[in-house]
């Protein structure tokens, strides 16, 4: 039985450490084949102008750079719609420019229209066949549609063309998590760290592949040194992510400590209030953990996972009658949630009903082959 973060997909991992737009990163090299600057994974992406002049461009050349970096610095947020217009209107203008095509892509990109950026991108590498920057940008924009494959053929070809390319590792990395390929993706998140040591999102990113992986202590090091790194960069999100690596190897109130963490700088997420109620639940803190399921159900009314957990915590107290009735509030909502029908099996036996109590285990095991296991570890049998 796994705090309500860990029920979702994968895909949100990285999308939510990495900062994926808010500007993109402005390196003198960016438009050379092999920058000599590492490409840190917590910037945007790279600029597809140099930030400093070439000494021999031309006066037009200069002019169109100048125009890329301006639009760069304002194409995010309420500026987007004008910046494409106005990087459409300069495609028009010169269609072979391919500097255009990559930073209209990275404003579609910021605006989660990954699509449209990953047509732009097309046509910047068939314009330029060797842009480490295109095919970097194409293959984010493939890892956030959740084609990880396509995502990792064009990441390594930007990798190839740009070793020191920290973010396409992480992203890279990221795509292996997904496809959950752990060792490979622990293999990019250390590779792009020795690049960009100070850079915490990696390290959280590589912190969650250990996890998953079922090194718990690596991931509660690696979540340990981003927090000492970057205080002000764990979110809520960072916090449940420790959280859960503590609750599994049963540092509960370490757990605990973190999620109050999350709760306290994201009160109205009412996966924080459900997830602190069943961690104290389980750590045997009942009134505490009663009062926090209360107010995510008063929150977020009916919310199955809120209720399954709130029964959860009646079916530890002995208080068999809110148990099943808490049980049954959530199976109307989800008629497929393991944890309910087998903590519903549990109190039916416990009360008599062993029929009955034996077709609900049976559910949920079809369900959830490990789910007996699973609560056993919690004290439910």
């Amino acid at each position: 039985m796994q705090p309500q973060i860990w029920r979702t997909s994968l895909a949100w991992i990285l999308s939510t450490q990495l900062i994926v737009a808010g500007g993109a990163a402005h390196l003198a090299q960016a438009a050379d084949p092999q920058p000599a600057l590492v490409l840190s994974a917590c910037h945007g992406m790279a600029s597809a102008a140099p930030f400093e002049p070439t000494s021999n461009a031309s006066t037009a050349a200069e002019r169109e750079r100048e125009f890329v970096r301006t639009i760069t610095d304002h194409m995010y947020g309420e500026g987007y719609e004008r910046s494409v217009q106005q990087l459409t209107d300069a495609i028009k203008r010169n269609p072979t420019n391919s500097i255009f095509y990559i930073t209209r892509g990275q404003a579609h990109y910021g605006h989660h229209e990954f699509t449209r950026a990953v047509e732009d991108f097309n046509h910047a590498i068939m314009l330029d066949p060797d842009s480490w920057i295109a095919y970097s940008g194409r293959g984010e924009a493939y890892e956030r549609m959740f084609e990880h494959d396509r995502a990792i053929d064009d990441l390594d070809r930007a990798i190839q063309l740009s070793p020191r390319n920290a973010r396409a590792l992480t992203f890279r990395g990221s795509a292996y998590l997904n496809k959950r390929e752990y060792d490979r993706a622990i293999d990019d998140f250390s590779r792009a760290n020795e690049l960009d040591p100070r850079c915490s999102a990696v390290l959280v990113a590589r912190g969650t592949a250990h996890e998953l992986q079922g090194d718990r202590n690596s991931a509660i090091a690696d979540h340990d040194a981003a927090l000492e790194l970057n205080a002000r960069w764990l979110n809520p999100r960072g916090f449940t992510l420790r959280a859960s690596a503590y609750g599994k190897t049963g540092q509960y109130d370490l757990a605990i400590r973190d999620l109050s963490q999350a709760r306290g700088r994201d009160a109205k997420n009412v996966s924080f209030w459900n997830n602190l109620c069943l961690y104290q639940a389980i750590a045997g803190a009942f009134e505490k953990a009663l009062a926090n399921c209360n107010e995510a159900l008063r929150r977020q009314p009916d919310d199955p996972h809120v209720l399954d957990s709130r029964g959860f915590t009646y079916l530890k107290m002995g208080s068999l009658d809110e148990a099943i009735a808490d049980y049954e509030a959530a199976l109307r909502k989800d008629s497929k949630l393991a944890n309910s029908l087998y903590g519903r099996g549990v109190v039916k036996r416990l009360k008599g009903d062993l029929a009955a109590s034996e077709a609900d285990i049976a559910t949920a095991q079809a369900l959830k082959p490990n789910i007996a296991e699973e609560m056993a570890q919690l004290g439910v049998k």
